[in-house]
């Protein structure tokens, strides 16, 4: 099976654990079960997402899933970049990655802000997949203008009480837990006095999920409702009322994971082998396969930079998220679109290599990366005000 090329001149030891882990992938990942670029593994069938949560849980034991997660909750203790390495590995052989709400955006929040008894009971059951997470940031009318939320979450005694509704929640079909952002205080306005409570979904009265079913005909996001749902105070990360900076933290490493961009190189390599099978290539469709690579690379390399920043640093510049979302975003349509045009109508029914995806699907999931993870535009003001100076 092949692998992903790094463009980076590697350590000894990092070259060593990537041959290991493609040879392990060799032995214990079929084929069959790659998984599409556009979609996550909570959207498939329930017996394939149980495979899939079976060997993520596999490879969370055999040491793979969590490399830069300190040894003491289950990882190796490596380097951010070792794990960037890692997970372009998996994303190029297409291993669907459960539980990336999880495992990529709370986890991280957890090692920086939680309590030791959150660490000691989260973390190591969210690599083994015995919880699965999701993020409850967006409302019915607060989206990108994420500090306009109305759920509230009062305290009484030693609980929260949680009323209000989440929207466009990802994964929340298969979630038994949800990090959650509310108002607890009820006379803030803005960014203030917004806190993050974790919420026991399956466990707790007064909560509800509704799946919402998209175009492609998979149930890829849900709403949720909360009716007086009592949230033990010991839920909360991080101080009460300062919710608002690590919910910030917590969007930037969702916007900043390895996935995409090697997921689009896998794309556009399958691309080029569906066009040349068709033997019909021409100069334009040579110069428009050959763009979209530079475009793959130059989004690579951007992941290249901010592994090697978050390594020597611990922390990324504030507007690198933006960018890299910015660009994934447009990159994953404009990749798609390419497929469309390039294939014509075979583009309905092409499979790469006999797996589970194809790239019309991905083509009518392709406008939902530009708002999921906060829209464009918001972005757009972020880089302009915390990189360039400018005034809202």
């Amino acid at each position: 099976m092949r692998s992903l090329t790094t463009g980076l001149a590697l350590t000894a030891q990092q070259a060593e654990m990537l041959d290991e882990l493609n040879r392990y992938l060799d032995e214990h990942f079929p084929p069959e079960h790659e998984g599409p670029s556009g979609s996550t593994p909570e959207w498939d069938s329930d017996e394939e997402y149980e495979w899939n949560r079976r060997f993520n849980a596999r490879l969370a034991r055999d040491g793979w899933l969590t490399v830069h997660w300190p040894e003491e909750y289950g990882g190796r203790g490596l380097t951010p970049m070792d794990n960037m390495l890692v997970r372009e590995q998996l994303s190029y052989r297409r291993v669907p990655i459960c539980n990336a709400n999880g495992l990529d955006m709370l986890a991280p929040i957890l090692l920086q802000l939680g309590t030791k008894e959150q660490k000691d009971a989260h973390l190591r059951k969210i690599a083994l997949m015995e919880e699965h997470w999701c993020q409850g940031f967006s409302e019915p009318e607060a989206g990108s203008d994420l500090t306009s939320l109305r759920t509230t979450a009062i305290r009484d005694g030693d609980h929260y009480v949680v009323n209000g509704s989440k929207i466009w929640t990802g994964h929340a079909m298969r979630a038994e837990w949800m990090i959650l952002l509310a108002r607890t205080d009820p006379e803030s306005r803005g960014s203030r006095g917004l806190s993050l409570l974790m919420v026991d979904l399956r466990n707790t009265p007064g909560v509800e999920i509704h799946p919402i079913r998209s175009m492609t005909g998979a149930v890829t996001f849900c709403q949720e409702f909360f009716t007086d749902a009592r949230v033990p105070v010991e839920n909360l990360v991080g101080p009460e009322h300062e919710g608002w900076r690590a919910s910030q933290r917590l969007l930037e490493h969702e916007r900043v994971r390895a996935a995409n961009s090697a997921l689009y190189r896998r794309d556009v390599d399958d691309l080029v082998e569906a066009v040349v099978a068709r033997d019909v290539v021409d100069r334009a469709t040579q110069a428009a396969l050959g763009h979209m690579i530079e475009r793959v690379e130059c989004a690579r390399a951007l992941t290249y930079d901010i592994a090697t920043e978050l390594s020597e640093t611990g922390r990324f510049a504030p507007h690198a998220p933006s960018v890299t979302k910015i660009l994934n975003s447009r990159l994953g349509g404009d990749l798609t679109r390419l497929a469309v045009d390039l294939l014509g109508l075979d583009v309905c029914s092409y499979r790469a290599d006999d797996a589970n995806w194809d790239f019309y699907q991905e083509f009518l999931f392709s406008p939902v990366s530009r708002l999921g993870g906060g829209s464009t535009e918001i972005h757009h003001d972020i880089i302009g005000t915390r990189y360039l100076g400018l005034e809202r």
